[in-house]
């Protein structure tokens, strides 16, 4: 514990720590630190910050978890900082530890959230495994549903002001585009409705 007041500035800082060791020369060392730390100045800011760490050492490789939380001067206001250090981390819901379901989980570098409801997104890339769905749908009846197997279902009006539409994959036996409906016969040739080209 640690205290110091001068006319610039007043700090105050409690760490605790506790270590437990066995085998050779402590070759395998489990220990937590957990420091606080609060600091004012004349000038008026202030900080305050919360560490806690984890730490187990076998055979002389390191092994280490813990979180930070900080809040500190930012121009004319202050802003806070909380981190994370693990290899997994997860949100779980439910009182009853029998039930508990993760909401939310980081697991190798990839989040796992079970259900969300997001008012605005701007997505770079995006994939979906199963399908894409406007939430008034229902099938035959109304909304639009894009599933994996290639079976979308639209139920209003379809507007494009460019490219073409075709049926019956890359062979294009029906297209539509810009110059109107172009059906490519089997046997050859084709018919055009529309404006030729």
């Amino acid at each position: 514990k640690t205290t110091v007041a001068t006319a610039e500035q007043g700090l105050a800082d409690l760490s605790t720590y506790v270590q437990a060791q066995i085998g050779p020369d402590g070759s395998l060392t489990s220990a937590v630190n957990q420091k606080m730390t609060a600091v004012v100045n004349s000038d008026g800011t202030a900080k305050a910050s919360y560490t806690l760490n984890m730490g187990i050492v076998r055979n002389g490789v390191k092994y280490n978890t813990g979180f930070g939380m900080s809040i500190e001067p930012d121009g004319n206001s202050y802003k806070s900082t909380v981190v994370f250090a693990a290899d997994q981390f997860g949100i779980y819901s439910g009182n009853n530890p029998g039930n508990w379901q993760a909401a939310f989980f980081v697991y190798n570098g990839q989040v796992f959230i079970r259900s969300v409801l997001i008012q605005e997104a701007s997505i770079d890339f995006g994939k979906i495994t199963d399908s894409l769905q406007s939430s008034n749908f229902i099938p035959g009846v109304r909304g639009w549903n894009l599933p994996k197997n290639a079976s979308p279902e639209f139920h209003g009006r379809l507007y494009a002001d460019s490219g073409e539409f075709a049926f019956n994959g890359v062979n294009n036996v029906v297209k539509i585009d810009g110059n109107g409906v172009t059906v490519n016969l089997s046997g050859g040739g084709r018919v055009v409705v529309g404006r030729w080209s």
